[in-house]
């Protein structure tokens, strides 16, 4: 039902309350096991990060007190993938690598029936994003490319619509807009003949992100509109605000700006409701790239500019504080990157130099995304350009 209705369906809620019942009177470990797993993709399926990330927590004292292999991967699964909408990556990466080295593909195949996706399919994709958002863009896609190979080869139809779904996700991060298309398009298709309801609405997402990429943007918008649309009927919440801030960046492409703003505030209200942080510096950066965005289309006095770019400015900083929390070096060169250049628009060419120059040189892998090559032509603009991996 995970699969055909959704993570969080109604018709979920009600096997697993009932499975919870019976595990009360029976006691037996195993299954009770199960059953918590279950419950923790509910509700994180749902938008109850906090409430998912304490059954995650529950997963992993049962796993240690039975001292089961097993149970031991999917508890360090659950509690990576919670530790990651919760925007704490570095104890994310830990234990997703800590179910990566329990995992050995052909002893636990059956896993993948018993709890609807295979544990080494789904960590290997959590592990993808954690490792691209703390700066390592090329483990990241070796993680995902291992992740969608491990897939077809166990068959198995919804950890295949997982893998591909986090691989299109990661291609739309390092900027590679053919590369998601094509994943989105195969995600719609394997979804689509397996009747998974959860996974058509990401594909027909990440298909409308992928043609704005493009300049497609009519078209794209229509398509990511639909798609949270279509989620939104599964009972699903989790990662919606992101999906919406990526919608609101969209929607400025065809300069509806109060639009943006709108959808924008959306996805605030839906980072706070669901208690997930993962996303919170892009949004702090997109209010401050859209605030900035009002300057050169609207018709405003020089007094509302002003507090617009200032506002904007304050919103970077903001965005640049979390980063450092989260240690997320790529979400932080992004809003660098706007800063500079709005440190640049003031005159302010030399700090607008430094500090990008400081957070370029921090990156030892990745120098081919669009990210680090933006950086990289923005650096050589302010003056002067530094070699990869030179701290400044």
């Amino acid at each position: 039902m995970r699969a055909t209705k959704g993570l969080a369906a109604p018709e979920v809620a009600y096997v697993y309350a009932r499975a919870w019942d019976l595990c009360q009177q029976l006691g037996e470990a195993a299954q009770t096991f199960a059953v918590v797993t279950g419950l923790f993709t509910f509700h994180t399926g749902r938008g109850d990060v906090p409430k998912g990330h304490e059954f995650a927590e529950q997963c992993l004292r049962l796993a240690e007190q039975g001292h089961d292999p097993a149970l031991l991967l999917q508890a360090h699964r659950s509690l990576g993938s919670s530790l990651f909408y919760l925007g704490r990556f570095i104890p994310a990466r830990e234990h997703l690598e800590q179910a990566m080295a329990l995992y050995a593909a052909p002893r636990y195949q059956g896993l993948a029936f018993q709890y609807g996706q295979d544990p080494g399919v789904v960590a290997a994709s959590f592990l993808s994003w954690t490792l691209w958002r703390l700066g390592y863009a090329d483990q990241a896609l070796h993680r995902s490319r291992a992740a969608v190979a491990l897939a077809r080869q166990l068959a198995h139809a919804h950890s295949l619509a997982w893998a591909l779904h986090f691989i299109a996700v990661l291609h739309g991060l390092r900027g590679e807009w053919g590369s998601i298309q094509a994943r989105a398009e195969e995600l719609l298709a394997v979804a689509a003949e397996q009747g998974l309801a959860f996974w058509l609405p990401l594909g027909t997402f990440d298909r409308g992100w992928a043609l704005v990429g493009q300049g497609q943007y009519a078209e794209g918008i229509a398509c990511m509109r639909q798609g949270i649309t279509s989620l939104r009927t599964t009972g699903s919440q989790l990662g919606q605000s992101g999906l919406l801030r990526t919608l609101a960046e969209a929607v400025v492409r065809l300069r509806e700006i109060k639009e943006g703003l709108r959808v924008l505030d959306e996805a605030f209200a839906v980072a706070r409701h669901n208690g997930e942080e993962y996303d919170e510096v892009e949004l702090w950066r997109a209010k401050g790239e859209l605030t900035l965005a009002q300057v050169s289309v609207q018709s405003l006095t020089s007094q509302d500019a002003s507090g617009a770019v200032q506002e904007a400015e304050g919103c970077f900083l903001q965005a640049i504080e979390i980063a450092r929390r989260q240690s997320s070096k790529s979400l932080e060169l992004r809003v660098v990157m706007h800063l500079s250049r709005l440190w640049q628009s003031q005159g302010r060419r030399e700090e607008a130099r430094q500090i990008l120059a400081e957070m370029y040189g921090w990156f030892a892998e990745g120098f081919d995304t669009e990210d680090l090559q933006e950086a990289k032509a923005l650096l050589a603009e302010l003056g002067r350009s530094i070699r990869p991996g030179e701290v400044q």
